[in-house]
């Protein structure tokens, strides 16, 4: 399904190409004024999509006018380009040297290099982005550092994010941290053992973790998981707030617990862009899914 999946996005991703080819030539537009996003013209003798793909990909911005910084404002051409970019990514290899001329050419103009490195971090490090990629933000991130038309603050601020997406990765080992549960009985991550281990960093004050939890616990696959005993649960309040901890109701088999003196979030253990944050780790406490949430962890469940 994936192989179907790509094969018929690089095809309409061409066909696409195509006809821009053709309103090009045959739409003449106001002079210096750039109105849609134009894309490379595919040589004829690259015939497999993989060869066509990586020529799109390396030629994809030369048509793109980055000194005209009114075009900061046109989303449908300057966003809408830059999402129709990072799609195309997946499906080539040479994701760094793509991101690296980007932003030599965005480079410049001030302006609009600011503008890309707030778009990347828009679309590949925010969690309800559609097009969200930790592993690929942090290829874009190690460019941008390398990119000396980058000032100073905003590589201050590239390195950062850096910093805190590469904490607790994917397939590397989740950082250990105490908690203490309603008996006041402390206990580690380390020490919870199961299967898979679900993290869920919450507030219990906060209406999304709410949400979040009844999503979990209305889940039947989640649910027979953790029945039976493959999975486990681990509810950690992180904002140090006992008296609404110790009100809230969880599933039994749950593991409730708190962070009472908030060292994840004050030692930034863990990346929480935004809470509820999920975290699923597997019995070596090695992270499977990062920042995930319920419709991918019963696709990986099932």
């Amino acid at each position: 399904m994936k192989r179907l999946v790509s094969l018929v996005f690089i095809i309409l991703f061409f066909f696409t190409s195509c006809v821009g080819q053709q309103q090009r030539k045959t739409e003449p537009t106001q002079k210096n004024v750039q109105r849609t996003f134009t894309l490379p013209e595919v040589p004829i003798m690259l015939t497999t999509p993989k060869a066509r793909a990586e020529y799109v990909c390396e030629h994809y911005w030369d048509h793109f006018d980055f000194n005209d910084s009114g075009l900061i404002v046109k989303a449908d051409v300057t966003e809408q380009g830059f999402v129709n970019f990072l799609s195309l990514l997946p499906y080539v290899s040479k994701k760094s040297e793509a991101f690296a001329k980007l932003y030599a050419k965005a480079g410049q103009n001030a302006e609009m290099l600011s503008h890309f490195i707030d778009m990347t971090t828009k679309y590949l490090y925010e969690m309800d982005s559609p097009l969200c990629d930790e592993e690929l933000y942090i290829v874009a991130l190690n460019q941008l550092l390398a990119c000396d038309k980058v000032s100073f603050d905003d590589k201050e601020r590239v390195g950062y994010y850096l910093a805190k997406v590469m904490k607790n990765r994917v397939g590397h080992k989740a950082t250990n941290f105490g908690f203490i549960q309603k008996q006041y009985k402390r206990r580690s991550l380390y020490g919870v053992k199961a299967d898979y281990i679900l993290l869920y960093f919450n507030d219990p004050t906060c209406d999304e973790c709410h949400k979040l939890k009844t999503e979990l616990i209305l889940s039947p696959i989640i649910s027979k998981k953790v029945e039976e005993g493959k999975l486990k649960v681990l509810s950690v309040c992180v904002e140090g707030n006992k008296d609404e901890w110790k009100t809230q109701s969880l599933p039994h088999q749950w593991i409730d617990a708190c962070d009472e003196r908030m060292l994840i979030t004050d030692r930034e253990l863990y990346d929480l862009p935004s809470l509820p944050v999920l975290y699923l780790l597997d019995r070596s406490y090695r992270v499977v899914q990062k920042n995930t949430n319920v419709e991918k962890l019963e696709i990986f469940f099932e």
